[in-house]
């Protein structure tokens, strides 16, 4: 539970930061790399078939990557949000990998309360050295990411392992991106890049054949 935790804190982090530096589309469609990662991986953990498609979903993710990058360089705020999204989504697969494992044994919402206790945990420390001052309003939104758009997506979340791979559940949630590019120009007004569109679709067009794979299994 304790690995649990600190797994999806070390995800949250991450991810939070590279939507801090770059905008929401770039965010999440590197974190959304971490489907295609995790076909590649999830075989040798739970000693299954790996497909010769799967290698070459992963190459095709990682060249929509490189397109997506507009230098090779962290001093690009860009680029920054793509390494941390990445990053981000190494963590979070290793935690659904993890939970696949246990979720026959514990209930799905007793998983999360375990890893939010965690995070909570971890993260409180820095809530009171910084000294946040809280407005009735702040509160009110923090609240409502915190239980409507976290603890609940995340315990249904963790509730499809025990029907499905941790593959086809992450390949499911990609469709994400999709909301995170409507909502960001909707809410903040974030304009896509071309070379952000371009990099995405190659992305997307990875994820949607892995979709169609995994529906003929």
């Amino acid at each position: 539970m304790v690995a649990l935790g600190l797994l999806l804190c070390v995800h949250w982090l991450t991810y939070y930061r590279a939507l801090k530096v770059s905008t929401a589309a770039v965010a999440i469609l590197a974190l959304h790399t971490y489907p295609v990662i995790t076909a590649l991986i999830e075989p040798f953990i739970f000693r299954e078939r790996l497909r010769k498609s799967d290698v070459g979903l992963a190459l095709l993710v990682f060249a929509g990557i490189l397109v997506m990058t507009p230098e090779l360089s962290l001093s690009n705020t860009t680029t920054q949000g793509i390494a941390l999204g990445v990053v981000s989504g190494l963590f979070f697969m290793t935690r659904n990998l993890l939970t696949r494992k246990y979720v026959h044994h514990y209930s799905s919402s007793a998983l999360m309360f375990w890893q939010m206790l965690v995070t909570g945990a971890v993260l409180a420390p820095w809530v009171v050295a910084d000294g946040v001052d809280l407005s009735w309003r702040s509160a009110g939104l923090l609240l409502l990411l915190g239980v409507v758009f976290t603890a609940v997506p995340h315990t249904m979340f963790s509730a499809s392992f025990k029907h499905l791979s941790a593959k086809t559940v992450g390949i499911i949630a990609t469709l994400l991106p999709f909301y995170g590019a409507f909502f960001g120009y909707l809410i903040h007004d974030e304009a896509l890049a071309r070379r952000t569109i371009i990099g995405g679709l190659i992305v997307l067009v990875g994820i949607v054949f892995e979709t169609l794979q995994s529906v003929k299994e």
